[in-house]
């Protein structure tokens, strides 16, 4: 699993935004590329049906700062991927995914990186930005397959400034 493009928005707010600086911090997009080099089927257990716990991916992303390890909350079970590119997934992800030998899929979502974190407390992100995204890394683990993404192979820092709407 690679990290095909990693997209980050929000990194400066605004005086007048403090708010929203500290509740969430920068949101990501990113879009994640899953190749199957093998020559038997890769199925991915998305599901979110709570009825089903015991086939649930445990999905998580995770990222170093200063020697310390950030990740999800364990007891996020229901974070998941939120839609396949190239694929009408928008609305309802697929309780299962197969990835067939020797192909690939992307697979997409976004959410607020620092949201789980005592980082909040800044209106610009820039500096804690360029330690954490380096450190990066998406897990993903059911009962028969393990991945975690082996490179970020694109960044792109929005450089918007959340400003003060009078």
């Amino acid at each position: 699993m690679k990290i095909k493009d990693l997209r980050v928005k929000q990194i400066v707010f605004d005086i007048g935004n403090e708010f929203e600086a500290m509740d969430y911090g920068p949101e990501i997009d990113v879009a994640c590329l899953i190749t199957n080099p093998t020559d038997s089927i890769y199925t991915l257990q998305l599901s979110t049906d709570s009825l089903n716990l015991d086939k649930l991916a445990d999905i998580r992303y995770v990222f170093n700062y200063r020697g310390r390890i950030y990740r999800t909350f364990t007891d996020e079970i229901f974070w998941s991927f939120r839609g396949i590119i190239g694929k009408d997934t928008l609305d309802m992800m697929p309780p299962r995914v197969d990835i067939y030998p020797h192909q690939s899929i992307e697979l997409f979502f976004s959410t607020h990186l620092l949201a789980f974190t005592s980082f909040t407390d800044r209106l610009d992100y820039t500096c804690l930005l360029l330690e954490i995204l380096p450190t990066f890394r998406i897990y993903y683990k059911d009962p028969a397959l393990s991945m975690i993404s082996t490179e970020i192979m694109g960044v792109t820092l929005d450089d918007s400034c959340i400003k003060f709407s009078e």
